[in-house]
């Protein structure tokens, strides 16, 4: 695969402004980022660079989603195997865990958006 059909294969073509990435004659080629900006590439192999470095980036976010996944779950079976059966620290070590298991959801919400946006224009 060449750089051009690298680069049509992973982003969606557009002749309006919300796009992802438009097609010049004279050989430019816009990409549109995740703030909504286009970005000028005067070849085919620089679009596709960025094209590749992209879907590196989109890797390395999923990766780490499915770390922070794995956290919440793991965390949550690790503090409850650990609840003393004292009723007043029982209650101390479920808002921990409440604590904890709340950070990793914020935390996995914030890879989520940023996993969103680095996927705008792109085809799934």
């Amino acid at each position: 695969m060449d750089d051009k059909q690298a680069v049509k294969a992973k982003w969606i073509l557009t002749h309006h402004c919300d796009g992802s990435y438009r097609d010049y004659p004279r050989g430019t080629v816009l990409i549109q980022d995740e703030d909504r900006h286009w970005l000028n590439f005067d070849s085919w192999a620089a679009a596709a660079e960025f094209t590749r470095n992209r879907l590196e980036e989109i890797r390395q976010v999923e990766e780490e989603i499915s770390l922070v996944d794995r956290q919440i779950v793991g965390g949550v079976s690790i503090v409850i195997s650990s609840i003393p059966e004292d009723e007043e620290e029982d209650a101390q070590a479920r808002r921990e865990e409440t604590i904890c298991n709340s950070r990793w959801c914020r935390i996995l919400a914030r890879e989520q958006a940023a996993l969103a946006e680095l996927k705008r224009g792109m085809r799934s």
